[in-house]
């Protein structure tokens, strides 16, 4: 087993944890939305986008030796990459799933949001309807009638 293999497969490992923080902030960004807590939906997005820097810092670390380690599919080594490079695809395949689940939940709290904003508008409950003031008597009075 030379260095490079260890190297690659200490980036690999080191990928598999961040992609899983990546899954459980991920689930708590989900629950965080359903919750309305906004304060933490924005400390969730804060920590995947850091764990996203560190998952491609990671995959620029690889590079291309991961090709050589794989031509022999025999080796303890080949195997124990191959392994987690399947954990981090089963991992990546939930992040999408629950990803999908948080993006059709903010797409409704945006709409949701929107069709307020809107409402607040027509019925001037707004700043505007606060900041208009009494309709003035006309400028030009027939003072004859």
């Amino acid at each position: 087993m030379t260095s490079q293999h260890m190297d690659v497969q200490d980036i690999l490992e080191k990928k598999l944890k961040a992609c899983d923080d990546f899954l459980s902030t991920t689930l708590l960004l989900k629950k965080s939305l359903e919750s309305h807590d906004i304060v933490t939906v924005v400390g969730s997005i804060k920590r995947r986008n850091d764990l996203i820097r560190l998952v491609d810092a990671l995959d620029h670390k690889l590079g291309t030796s991961r090709g050589s380690i794989l031509t022999d599919k025999k080796s303890d080594i080949a195997c124990s990459v191959n392994k987690i490079l399947s954990d981090i695809n089963g991992i990546l395949k939930s992040i999408v799933e629950i990803n999908n689940d948080c993006s059709t939940m903010a797409m409704r709290g945006y709409e949701s949001l929107a069709m307020q904003m809107a409402h607040y508008r027509r019925e001037k409950e707004g700043l505007d309807g606060y900041a208009q003031q009494a309709p003035r008597p006309p400028k030009f009075l027939n003072l004859q009638t």
